[in-house]
């Protein structure tokens, strides 16, 4: 596969890429996917013209994750990686994320660095027909 891009001044300039690569969106649908492999995974990752690799460790654990959105724990799985790339907002380094134990593996929350700090992303509302956090419950 070619990407083209057009550089200032009408040249062309032309990637050739070898494999399969993520972009920022795609490697959500990624993690969602593994989310229960139990594994670490090396993913090829795009970031504007350059490629990289986003390291995540898909540990499988089950823990109780709480939010503003509902007023109970939430069954999460949690996952953390290593984005060796900088994206938007200077999205970069060390992640967590937790997407609900459930068949629609929804994120719940997640924790990333930025250029400026840090964010905490938590889910604050959904629309999908049927669906709710699945409630954390006592072991």
């Amino acid at each position: 596969m070619h990407l083209k891009r057009l550089i200032v001044g009408g040249l062309e300039r032309v990637f050739e890429i070898k494999r399969k690569y993520t972009d920022g969106l795609t490697i959500l649908y990624a993690a969602r996917q593994l989310l229960y492999s139990k594994r670490t995974a090396w993913i090829p990752t795009i970031v504007r013209e350059d490629t990289a690799w986003t390291k995540i460790n898909f540990t499988g654990k089950v823990v109780p994750t709480t939010i503003d959105a509902v007023s109970y724990p939430v069954r999460t799985v949690y996952f953390d990686g290593e984005a060796n790339w900088t994206g938007v907002y200077g999205v970069t380094g060390s992640f967590e994320g937790w997407f609900s134990d459930d068949d629609a593996r929804i994120p719940i929350k997640a924790k990333m660095k930025l250029y400026l700090g840090s964010a905490d992303i938590e889910l604050t509302a959904w629309k999908r027909p049927g669906w709710s956090p699945p409630k954390a419950t006592d072991q």
